[in-house]
């Protein structure tokens, strides 16, 4: 119970930024942006979230809206509207204080459209959202669903922000969203059970709860930058090259907030897990969707962590730069996934990849690896089992934590004497999570 009450006064520090309730401190504050009708954000080949061609089709004559996300998704509605110009283009006047979350609506006959936007400037100040796509309309529904939702009486209860939401939320889901192949609600029950299979991971850990708390404020701060790049982005490429860098912003940001690059990879394949076995609402397509972006944030923090333990063990350049390259075409396979099967097999490339450095560090043959690796088989069996029977977020990051509690010491004790059975322990345990 007292790890639960931390939890829920650092997290305080994070809803601070997710919607704030009353009127003081509120001045006017201007809102730019742009109103389109594509799916998404950049057209570049690579971009992780998916997203429609450019150049983005404006939406002339719209009329634009501001409304404050309340604390339990309601939405107070600010007074002000405007028409968006032959650009598509806006400036609204509203009333806000920092730290807002404002979800800004646009309408034209049978054309709807949304984005969320943080004020982040004092009163007199300028906010720049991100242009309307069908992506940010998802995003700022599924936000008001996740407010919705929110239950900070419920034990290790922490609830998704909206960096998380635009993190997880691509033009694919968007697309499966209009389509009705799911909810918003749906996919806010997924990614609030991604945002606690974290949290309660940490409770089960020992670790920093405030650090977990900066690390969703470091998450938040990535965010505002997306806006702001978004808006100024002046072709698809710089679109793409926005929405790549928010990803690795958004994993970077449990590095910042003190969180060593192992247990940020745990982290991240903890949620990953939440959501591949506990989001089983909607359609094969829009699970798909959700757990293809998953996938995504987990091997760019576990891909970061195996090079972490490779280079504290002095690894040559050359094999850095193999394992570099090996991450870079893991995550372009999965990036181009259109499929589980697809997804798992670029998992399996990159693990060759990696498996065939660690014997070579470790001395041993790939055959004398693979003895190692089968040892696991009984820890990864019961994961397996826990994760069939998890009914909450908390119960896949019990199973989790007593995944790698189970395969370290298992790896430890086949290759006690080995100077570098830790790095074998590390690396094998967060390949073998699948």
């Amino acid at each position: 119970m007292e790890k639960s009450i931390a939890l829920f006064s650092a997290l305080l520090l994070v809803l601070a930024l997710s919607g704030c309730d009353g009127d003081s401190g509120t001045a006017t504050v201007r809102v730019q942006g742009r109103v389109t009708d594509n799916q998404g954000y950049g057209g570049a080949q690579g971009a992780s979230k998916q997203a429609a061609p450019a150049p983005q089709a404006a939406v002339e004559g719209a009329v634009v809206t501001a409304a404050r996300v309340q604390g339990n998704g309601s939405l107070q509605p600010l007074d002000g509207q405007v028409q968006t110009d032959a650009s598509g283009n806006f400036t609204l006047d509203v009333a806000a204080q920092t730290g807002d979350v404002l979800m800004l609506r646009a309408e034209k006959d049978n054309f709807r459209s949304a984005v969320l936007v943080t004020v982040n400037v004092a009163g007199g100040g300028t906010v720049r959202a991100m242009p309307m796509t069908a992506e940010s309309k998802a995003e700022a529904e599924v936000y008001v669903a996740v407010r919705e939702q929110d239950d900070n009486a419920r034990e290790d209860a922490e609830d998704a922000t909206p960096a998380q939401v635009s993190v997880y939320v691509t033009a694919d889901l968007a697309a499966q969203l209009q389509a009705g192949g799911i909810t918003t609600a749906q996919v806010a029950a997924a990614l609030q059970q991604a945002a606690r299979a974290e949290a309660a991971f940490v409770n089960r850990t020992g670790a920093s709860l405030e650090a977990l708390a900066q690390a969703r404020q470091h998450q938040q701060a990535a965010w505002l930058n997306l806006q702001q790049a978004l808006y100024a982005a002046g072709s698809a490429q710089a679109e793409a090259e926005a929405m790549t860098a928010f990803e690795q912003a958004f994993v970077e940001a449990y590095a910042e907030a003190g969180i060593s690059a192992e247990a940020r990879a745990k982290l991240l394949q903890t949620a990953r897990l939440a959501v591949t076995h506990l989001a089983a609402s909607g359609n094969a397509t829009a699970r798909f969707a959700l757990r293809k972006q998953a996938e995504i944030l987990s091997a760019l923090a576990t891909s970061a962590a195996i090079e972490a333990a490779f280079e504290a063990e002095g690894a040559t350049q050359a094999r850095m730069d193999s394992l570099r390259q090996a991450r870079m075409q893991w995550l372009a396979s999965l990036r181009a996934a259109a499929s589980t099967s697809a997804i798992e097999q670029a998992r399996a490339q990159y693990s060759s990849v990696v498996e065939a450095a660690l014997a070579a560090s470790l001395g041993i043959s790939t055959e004398a690896l693979a003895n190692v690796k089968a040892s696991l088989q009984t820890a990864v069996n019961a994961l397996q089992m826990a994760l069939s029977i998890a009914g909450s977020a908390t119960a896949v990051a019990e199973a989790s934590v007593a995944f790698y509690s189970s395969a370290e010491g298992t790896i430890n004790s086949s290759l006690q004497g080995n100077a570098r059975a830790g790095l074998a322990a590390t690396v094998l345990a967060l390949l073998s999570v699948n």
